[in-house]
């Protein structure tokens, strides 16, 4: 074997690798494969932050032995930890269970080596120990979690440890072992990564060139061998198939949707190839991805463009370039528009006015000029600056234009006179302004890493309202005048409310400095431009990046957001203009309603408002139409409804009062319109209450504990009627009254639903069927059917009055279904999912009387899991809670019969229709991958998307 290039006398063994023997397959992958890897002979020698990299990560220490039954690791374990520079955790909760496991983490902890332990997740949830309710598996032991004293005891304080994720749906095995190396070598990842991949790349050309060449040999002698080399190229296609599968779901994990698309458009097109379909769970999954915008046109310029700009009208671009010229052309073309020299120098700023056809160019040689469309010649000209132009901007009203300097000016000048009326001299560049809603308030920032306010009608001087870390690179407020946004060298964008002037939000998703941004018109996102090369596009309800545009292959100079809010325009120094088109999502709108999950929704009878409960402990009523609180429940000193998380309400039918339960055991009862508690149950049960109901009538309220009761109180008093113990002590997940009051329906943790008669508790049907724990139920409108959702995927819907099993569908592509809603016509259930893929309700149609599965739509907005559903009375509107802490409104109406009619294009959910027939057509899934891959600007080598090059496209060399 080759030896190693280790020089230290100090280790004998590169790593040690801990582990439960249970786990003994992944440590034997795991020490295999690291002492296989060749290190990359141009890294061979490099000198790290401790020592010159090896040829070899060699050797590695593993224990193929189970360690003896007495209280000490060993002679051969110590020595090993002490002749060791890196500890490998294999992290699971066979690992989190096993004491060999945390003492051998305490040993080496004790040897001042705690930076040098490295986790790799192999199965099970970190941290999940501090969230019992969650259901899932401890991976960390407790050594891991937290420090260890100098006397080698585990202390309560944390650890975050930052770890590998080998998982399905995290990083993967391959990613999550180069995550490792990386720690292990002290070399970044991606360069481990790309020189992989491109070994990868030669290696897979120069197998299939082979493998090819003996399939043609084979199939010229034998028609055996012709028949097998078939099915080998069918099993190939089948298993590359399932490759792209999972590196689209690894994108959509990462919220990269248009990579998501491409990969699963050529999943589908190699599927198809190989003769056989998907599994239900990828079928779901491919049919739910959907794109948040495409690319509809990309242009290479003659000279570089560096500022854009678009119309009131939406339907003329302007384009400013490095060498000085000026562009117009028609939006829908990017090309073919007239050229006329603007500036000596480059043009590095443009801005339209509010409305009209004037515009304004600021260039390289100071100058600030005044245009209309169709003109080439200025209307005004003046010399505003020593140096560059960096930024321009309009007043709301139009009757001012301010420029600000790289030199650090800021000048203001009357359109009417074209006289200067303000000017404010600095010393440090500015990079971007805008004005305030006033119109006599303008923000810049710059250089000085403030954001800087100035009341130049007043002749106020500036106020710093902040000052950060690093320079800050752009700025922008929305139409409305709520939000302002400011991008930061430091890869962030800062999120402030100016109704408060406070910042209420870090955006982070960048991996280089935050260059420009603009606001969508309607104010609902916000798009970002950076020197990593991509778009962002950000969703201000849930500040949660909901889309990466990919594609240009250098830093973007500048954006355009089209008035109308159709398309998107951003130019490169990879000289190309690029035009997306931003198609619209299929919520109608969001409310940032709650710090932690929200458990629980109820709507008014009025259909107006609703109200929501959340794990934060706070149970507040909101106006549907506004999303604006109307009010929140608490009882004075208490700021809160509950002392913790509020699991369950509900409203009774008359809509005067809320009954809420929770974590603290209590049950409480609030009269709505004013919020006051007018009766409680401080003890209501011996455990968390997760769910509440209000009888038809109004006179009784039922609640469902963990403690594995169900009990029915007298509304309003709240006093006691009669306990259910019909679960096996398991704890009770939800709780439901049928349509006319008779009934009352429970699920548990026994894997039951079961019927009772609501007016002496005495058991109807017991529901057996699902293989795993039952969170949600809900009665048809007409009381004949009970849907129940569960932990083992399914949905399954019973006869009421027989308690027989009428249909099961398999509605979700992993995990628990949390929970299901009809629609009051009965024509539609929603149903919301904890799914590891794609954060996902689904919406059904339910034709005729039979619960027949036609799943209609995905809907997709959640970024985290959708726990609660609730369709309003008049079932106009669809509420859906989840673990993000949002409330999202959809109204069905937008999804039937639109969605009966075939239309996929509004969402972009291109793959659904190639995945609804019986056989996949692999001509025209070739013809689909090529069509995404022209919106996503991507091409497929080997089995990695990558950025398409156009001709004529300057690349910038790595």
């Amino acid at each position: 074997m080759e030896s190693s290039a280790v020089t230290s006398p100090d280790y004998k063994y590169w790593a040690f690798i801990s582990y439960s023997h249970q786990d003994e397959a992944w440590a034997g992958w795991l020490h295999k494969r690291l002492e296989r890897y060749r290190v990359p002979r141009r890294l061979v020698g490099r000198s790290g932050s401790r020592w010159p990299l090896p040829k070899r990560v060699f050797p590695v220490f593993r224990d193929r032995e189970e360690l003896p039954g007495s209280a000490d690791l060993g002679e051969k374990i110590n020595a090993a930890l002490a002749d060791s520079r890196y500890m490998i955790v294999l992290c699971s909760p066979n690992a989190a269970h096993s004491r060999w496991v945390n003492e051998e983490i305490i040993q080496f902890k004790q040897l001042d080596r705690e930076d040098r332990v490295l986790p790799l997740i192999i199965e099970g949830e970190p941290w999940a120990s501090e969230r019992p309710e969650s259901g899932l598996l401890e991976c960390f032991p407790a050594a891991l979690r937290h420090h260890v004293t100098a006397d080698g005891q585990v202390s309560e304080e944390r650890s975050e440890p930052i770890a590998a994720d080998a998982r399905p749906g995290k990083d993967g095995r391959a990613n999550a072992f180069f995550k490792l190396l990386s720690g292990l070598l002290e070399v970044d990842y991606d360069e481990l990564r790309q020189r992989d991949r491109r070994r990868r790349l030669w290696l897979r050309a120069e197998l299939a060139a082979a493998a090819t060449l003996i399939i043609g040999l084979i199939a010229g002698i034998w028609y055996d061998g012709y028949r097998d080399a078939v099915a080998a190229e069918q099993a190939k296609n089948s298993r590359f198939s399932d490759l792209l599968v999972g590196k689209a779901k690894d994108a959509a994990a990462a919220r990269n949707n248009g990579s998501a698309m491409f990969y699963g458009a050529h999943a589908i097109r190699y599927r198809g190839l190989a003769g056989t379909r998907f599994s239900p769970f990828d079928t779901d999954f491919l049919s739910s991805l959907a794109l948040e915008a495409v690319l509809e046109d990309s242009q290479v310029q003659a000279s570089t463009p560096l500022a854009v700009a678009i119309s009131a009208d939406s339907r003329t671009l302007v384009v400013g370039a490095e060498d000085g010229s000026l562009s117009q052309q028609a939006l829908s073309a990017l090309a073919g528009g007239k050229t006329w020299p603007a500036h000596a120098d480059g043009v590095t700023a443009l801005k339209f006015a509010p409305a009209g056809e004037l515009f304004a160019s600021g260039g390289g040689d100071g100058r600030v000029v005044l245009w209309r469309l169709d003109a080439s010649t200025p209307e005004k000209a003046q010399v505003r600056h020593q140096g560059a132009v960096s930024a321009l901007a309009f007043s709301p009203d139009g009757r001012h234009l301010a420029s600000a300097g790289r030199a650090g000016a800021i000048v203001v000048e009357s359109l009417a006179s074209g006289e200067e009326v303000a000017r404010l001299a600095g010393e440090t560049r500015v990079n971007d302004i805008a004005f305030a809603p006033d119109g006599r308030t303008l923000v810049a920032v710059g250089d000085d890493r403030a954001i800087t306010l100035w009341e130049f009608a007043g002749k106020r001087q500036p106020e710093r309202l902040q000052h950060y870390d690093e320079p800050l690179r752009a700025v922008a407020i929305d139409a409305s005048g709520r939000y302002l946004a400011a991008g930061s060298w430091d890869r962030t964008i800062k999120l402030w409310d100016l109704s408060s002037w406070r910042q209420v939000a870090v955006l982070k998703g960048h991996d280089k400095s935050v260059e420009g941004l603009a606001f969508a018109p309607e104010g609902d996102l916000l798009v970002s431009t950076s020197l990593d090369e991509t778009a962002r596009i950000w969703d201000l309800g849930s500040r949660q990046e909901i889309a990466a545009l990919q594609g240009h292959r250098h830093y973007l100079s500048d954006l355009a957001y089209a008035p109308d809010g159709s398309l998107l325009v951003t130019a490169s120094q990879d000289r190309t203009l690029k035009r997306w088109r931003i198609l619209p999502r299929e919520y109608r709108s969001v409310i940032r309603a709650h710090s932690a999950t929200v458990r629980g929704l109820a709507f008014h009878p009025d259909g107006r408002r609703l109200a929501s409960a959340s794990d934060d402990g706070m149970v507040r009523l909101w106006d549907v139409a506004s999303g604006d609180e109307l009010r929140r429940f608490a009882t004075a000193p208490a700021t809160s409804a509950h002392s913790d998380a509020v699991r369950g309400i509900a409203l009774d039918p008359g809509g005067r009062f809320l009954v809420s339960g929770g974590r603290d055991r209590r049950l409480k009862l609030w009269r709505l319109a004013d919020g006051v508690e007018i009766a409680a149950q401080e003890n209501a049960h011996d455990h968390w209450i997760f769910a509440v109901a209000y009888s038809p009538d109004g006179t009784k309220i039922a609640s469902a504990s963990y403690d594995g009761f169900v009990k029915v109180w007298q509304a309003p008093s709240l006093a006691p009627l009669y306990s259910i113990d019909g679960h096996q002590r398991k704890p009770v997940g939800g709780v439901a009254f049928s349509p006319r009051g008779e009934l009352l329906a429970t699920v548990g943790d026994d894997y039951m639903a079961r019927l009772w008669e609501a007016e002496s508790g005495r058991p109807r049907h017991t529901l057996k069927g699902h293989k795993h724990v039952v969170r949600g139920l809900a009665f048809s409108p007409d009381g004949t059917t009970l849907a129940t959702t569960s932990a083992d995927y399914t949905i399954r819907f019973w006869n009421v009055a027989s308690g027989r099993l009428l249909d099961t569908w398999l509605g979700h592509h992993s995990r628990m279904v949390w929970a299901a809603a009809y629609s009051p016509d009965g024509n539609f259930l929603a149903s919301g999912s904890h799914s590891l893929d794609r954060h996902t309700l689904r919406l059904w149609r339910l034709p005729g009387d039979q619960p027949v599965a036609r799943p209609l739509e995905w809907l997709s907005g959640h970024r985290e899991f959708a726990v609660v559903t609730k369709f309003s009375p008049d079932g106009h509107w669809l509420a859906s809670g989840g673990t993000d802490g949002t409330i999202r409104l959809w109204r069905p109406a937008d999804f039937w019969p639109r969605r009966a009619a075939g239309d996929m294009r509004r969402n972009g959910a291109l793959l659904r229709r190639f995945l609804d027939g019986d056989k996949l057509d692999p001509k025209a899934a070739a013809a689909l991958a090529d069509r995404v891959g022209r919106f996503a600007n991507l091409e497929l080598i080997g089995s990695d998307a990558v950025p398409a090059v156009e001709p004529g496209q300057t690349v910038v060399p790595r």
